[in-house]
């Protein structure tokens, strides 16, 4: 009598894990064989004449505007007239590639077009926004250096003291736009250079401000004013108006009037940008602070460009 084998349930659950992941497996092996092959969207471009590329004379159409849709570039007259726009590219623009004067992402983004080719771009901020915030109550140093040596053109000069002899050491004045005299030290081809001629003891409005402020000190290079401002004075701002509100020793404070909205140039910067001026508007006005915030300047903005390359020369490098 044959003895009966027992099994494992074990085994057996085994076993048949085993044959399905086997039958799955060829399964999805011959799926993948039978799977059409992925298209793709690139291709080669054969004729690289066609293409614009770094150091190529080209010629395009464009329009660029801000992420809000103000027109702020284009070489179209039409919608330049129709933005109210001064100063653009009148007719196609003509540049050498990567020296378009323009943002340096400009020229990135026409790099790869072909020619005859249109297309949509965005161009993506370079620099963060600059804004700053300044407190109502403010206040500035009495205390200031202005500085002595005035350097005018020629034609500047001849504008300004028509009818003063061009002579070194010959002191010159027009109240009109010099609050103080001005002594002639040399003479170059092109310039005129001059010196504030001030005594300490004698009081003047100095330029942009509406005060007078007394000279404390001369040197060959400065003239150190202080201010002496009334409490109480209005006066005007970038901003809008502030008003005097305390005099010390070495300060002058004042409060702020802020108008939202108003639009005003202002320069600053620092290293190679220090003394550019920029276009702000007045934001965010509350009862402590507000925020100046620049604007027009497209380093910090997001863009759109629809561009159209008409032209390109190859490998021009330089205008003659």
């Amino acid at each position: 009598m044959a003895k009966k084998v027992k099994i494992k349930k074990s085994y057996i659950k085994w076993a048949l894990i085993i044959v399905i992941t086997v039958v799955v497996a060829v399964l999805l092996l011959r799926l993948e064989r039978l799977a059409p092959e992925p298209e793709t969207n690139i291709t080669e471009i054969e004729d690289m004449s066609k293409v614009a590329e770094l150091g190529d004379l080209v010629t395009i159409n464009y329009v660029m505007r801000l992420d809000n849709g103000k027109l702020v570039d284009t070489n179209d007259a039409e919608l330049a007239k129709e933005a109210g726009l001064e100063n653009y590219v009148k007719g196609p623009f003509k540049f050498i590639l990567g020296q378009s004067n323009k943002l340096k992402s400009f020229d990135e983004a026409i790099v790869g077009l072909e020619l005859g080719e249109k297309k949509k771009i965005i161009i993506k901020p370079i620099e963060p926004v600059l804004a700053v915030t300044i407190n109502m109550s403010d206040s500035r140093p009495r205390r200031i250096l202005y500085p002595r040596i005035e350097m005018l053109s020629l034609q500047e000069y001849n504008e300004t003291f028509p009818n003063e002899p061009t002579v070194v050491n010959n002191i010159v004045s027009n109240p009109e736009i010099y609050p103080w005299p001005l002594q002639i030290i040399n003479i170059t081809d092109k310039r005129v250079i001059t010196q504030i001629m001030v005594r300490p003891g004698e009081s003047f409005f100095i330029p942009g401000q509406e005060w007078k402020s007394q000279v404390m000190r001369t040197s060959d290079k400065v003239v150190e004013f202080v201010q002496n401002p009334k409490e109480g004075l209005i006066f005007d701002t970038p901003y809008g108006t502030a008003e005097i509100t305390n005099v010390t020793i070495s300060n002058i404070n004042f409060a702020h009037t802020p108008v939202q909205g108003k639009e005003f140039m202002q320069r600053m910067g620092e290293g190679k940008k220090q003394g550019m001026t920029f276009d702000f508007v007045v934001l965010d006005v509350d009862e402590e602070e507000f925020v100046i915030r620049r604007t027009n300047y497209l380093a910090q903005e997001l863009a759109n460009l629809e561009v159209e390359l008409i032209d390109i020369q190859k490998d021009v490098k330089e205008l003659e």
